[in-house]
Order: C-alpha cells, then structure tokens, then sequence
C-alpha cells in the first residue's frame, strides 16, 4: 500500500510540472508575439518618417539665433548703407540628405524699401537655378526673394546640413522683418520621393494681433540712423511682377445668330487647335506629335480632359485637330485648361489671346464662343511654358530642377522624353533656362 500511495504522489507531480511547462510556454510565446509586432510597427514607423523626412530651420544673426521658442531675432544699430549678413540654418533631421532648395523669403515686412537684397553665399549647394527678387503679393510683405539651388555632388557625398549667408544693404531708417515663406518652399534629397517636411510650418499671416508675425520665425531688422538717403540701385522686379495689359481680341465669328429650338444649342463640333510652347520657334529637331490634355470648361464646370496629338510646323506652332460633342455653341461662356506633357497648365479664355511675354497672360472671364461645324481655336501668341517634368505635379519645384541638372548633356532616350524641354535632342543651358523663367509662376492654373 505504501508503494502504490508513493507512486500516485510521482503521477500528481509529474502532472503539476506538465501544466506549469505549458503555461511557462503560453506566457513566452505571448511575449513574443507582442516583440515581433512592436519590431514591425517599430520597423515600419521608421520607414514612414524615412519617407518624408524633416527639415528644421532657423535664422541666425549676430549672437542670436531662432528657434521653435526664440521666434524671432532682433538687429538693433544698423544705419544707413550698413550691410546685414542674415544665416538660414537648414537641417535635416536623421539621416536624410539634402541635394536641393527651392526657397522664398518675403523681407522688408512692415517697412517699404527698408533694405536691399545684395546676394548669397551657400555652404554646399554649389549650383544656382533661380537667384531673383519680386514685388510681393502679400500686402504684408513688401519683397519675396526666390532662390533655388541645388548641390551637384554625388549622392555619397551629400549632407544633412545647409547654411546659406543672405545679404542685405540698409537703405533707410526704420524696422523691417524677413521671414521663410514654407508654403512656397520647397526642399528634396535623394532619398526620398517626396518633398521633406519643413518645420516649422509657416506662411505670412494676415495682420489681426497685436504682432501679426508672431508664430514666425524671422529676423526683426530696426536702424536708426535718421540721415537721409537716396538708393544708390534698385532691385529689377522678374516678370512675375508684370501685370500686362492684355487686348481683347473679338473672335471673327458669323454675326447671323442661328435660329435655334430648345436643346437644338448643343452641337457636335470639330476644332482645330493650335499651341505654341516656351522654348520652340521653328520646326524642332525631334518634330516626333507630342500629346496634349485637353479640358473644355463650361461656364465654371470642366469637362473630363482628353489627350490630343500634336504635330510641330515649321513656324513652331503644334497643330491638331479633334471632335467635341454636345457643346452649347449658343453661350459664349468657355474656356480650355491646357497642359503639355513637361508643361504647367494654362486656363485659356479668349479664341485668340495674346501676352506681351511669356507666360504672363491669364484667364479673368470665359469668353470663347464657337460656330457650328468647323472652329479654328488659335492659341498660339501666348506659351505654354516648360518645367513640370514628368512625373508631374502641378509645380515647378527642386525636384524638376535637380533632374535636370543631374542629366545635363544627356542624350538618353529616358532623360530627353522628360527633360528636353525644347526638343532639341539634348538636355542642357537652354532648358535650364526654360524652368527658370516658369519659375516665376511655378504653379498650374
């Protein structure tokens, strides 16, 4: 009896152990599942953020520097005809590069003609695309400086860091502020698809508080020398400033207004278009069609776009012809939003517009009326300018321009269908020169 009581006491241990081994297991096994997902959220968290990396930035100036507490910096003590060297930190967090910066500063804030932009000095981006200052639309804003650059070297090359040495000469008393316009700027790396992130995230804000700049980081500039003085230069605005003046031109349309039942106004129509696009006054070199998106705007209300094959002519025009149905040929009220395949679009309003340069020319009331049948749409004394490579994004921004740069004097097939801008069968100085005039508008109609 004893043998028999000992040996159901191994049995019960042998159990105990069994069912402590299995939840020993359960609890290993259940903290591994939660290692592997918090590595895999981990992992993945850091991919995104790697994707669209940021980049900090501050303004320095003497011993002060900005920053997301120290917004602003103040200059005390310059006069007239000093020179004032501001410093644009940029930073890349982690390790991200950076290959290229298309950047806006808005300056003389607060103070017309307070001083004058002199130039820059960059630390690593060696290769300048646009150095141009403007008249500001922002009533608060009295300058905007445009400045895109980009750094040439190779890719193992680059850095995380940027500083750039901004200029200014003092023109007359007063206080002024500059200030890093994000909305407009725009920084890329090699590394990323994507533009990064700048932070912190700010555009000129409409005066309302006490300080109307005050979650801006910017340099506070105030001179008090009171001798008076007349600019020895002025800054030329670029033609972004240019408001021209755009003569209306009455389309030559039959004056016999056809007598019409309900609903008979919309009509079948055949049009012939022609374009003229920045860079190409004769016949090309490559005189390959090039495909047109077309969209037709009743009213307010744009139709789906279509693709339209062009084929250049020996003055440079692009013809071809196309079919449009169902058209109200009894309003007068449309108008074409137009893009090329390396082109910003154009919203074009009139049958036969002009512009006194390029690009100037924009769309203030639809006022495109067509005839039945046959209608010849003649746009071809305004440009459509070139910069919005493929893939396209409705902007020319860094990553346009470091493509460019980074294929100059190819003859690749891959690098001229995006970036031969004049189709001359190269990519070089003259298409570099086409984006730098897009520039100036930068952004879709």
């Amino acid at each position: 009896m004893k043998f028999i009581r000992n040996n159901k006491k191994i049995k019960i241990a042998q159990n105990v152990n069994k069912t402590a081994f299995r939840v020993l297991a359960l609890i290993v096994g259940v903290f591994a599942i939660t290692f592997v997902i918090y590595e895999t959220y981990r992992y993945f968290s850091q991919q995104s953020e790697a994707s669209t990396p940021t980049v900090n930035y501050s303004f320095g100036a003497g011993g002060c520097t900005t920053s997301p507490t120290q917004k602003t910096c103040t200059l005390n003590g310059k006069n007239v005809n000093d020179t004032i060297d501001i410093d644009v930190k940029l930073e890349a967090v982690g390790s991200a590069k950076i290959s290229g910066a298309d950047l806006i500063f808005a300056y003389n804030i607060g103070e017309i003609e307070h001083m004058e932009y002199l130039g820059y000095t960059p630390l690593k981006l060696n290769t300048e695309f646009v150095n141009q200052t403007h008249a500001s639309p922002q009533p608060q804003a009295t300058r905007l400086l445009h400045l895109a650059i980009v750094d040439t070297s190779p890719d193992s090359n680059l850095f995380s860091e940027e500083r750039i040495r901004l200029k200014f000469k003092v023109l007359k008393p007063g206080t002024s502020r500059l200030a890093l316009i994000t909305s407009g700027s725009t920084i890329v790396g090699p590394g990323s698809a994507d533009a990064y992130i700048l932070s912190p995230q700010n555009g000129l804000k409409t005066p309302g508080s006490a300080d109307g700049y005050e979650n801006i980081i910017n340099i506070k500039v105030s001179t008090t020398d009171s001798a008076p003085i007349t600019p020895t230069s002025t800054v030329t605005p670029a033609v972004l400033t240019v408001t021209p003046t755009v003569p209306t031109v009455t389309p030559t349309v039959p004056t016999v207004t056809p007598t019409v039942t309900p609903g008979a106004g919309l009509q079948d129509i055949s049009i012939n278009f022609r374009f003229k696009i920045q860079g190409v006054t004769s016949q090309p070199k490559n005189s390959s069609p090039i495909e047109f998106e077309i969209a037709l705007v009743e009213n307010t209300k744009a139709r789906p776009p279509f693709k339209l094959s062009m084929q250049p002519q020996a003055d440079g025009t692009y013809v071809g012809n196309t079919e449009i149905k169902g058209v109200n040929i009894s309003s007068d009220a449309h108008s074409f939003l137009i893009k090329g395949p390396k082109h910003l679009r154009k919203k074009i309003c009139q049958n036969q517009p002009t512009e006194t340069s390029p690009g100037v020319y924009k769309c203030d009331k639809p006022n495109i009326r067509f005839v039945p049948n046959a209608n010849t749409i003649n746009f071809s004394s305004i440009y459509m300018l070139a910069g919005d490579l493929p893939v396209q994004n409705g902007i020319v921004d860094s990553v346009d321009l470091a493509y460019l740069r980074a294929n100059a004097g190819s003859r690749e097939v891959d690098a001229l269908s995006r970036a031969d801008l004049n189709f001359d069968n190269i990519v070089d100085t003259q298409d570099y020169a086409l984006v730098i005039n897009a520039l100036g508008f930068k952004y879709d109609d």
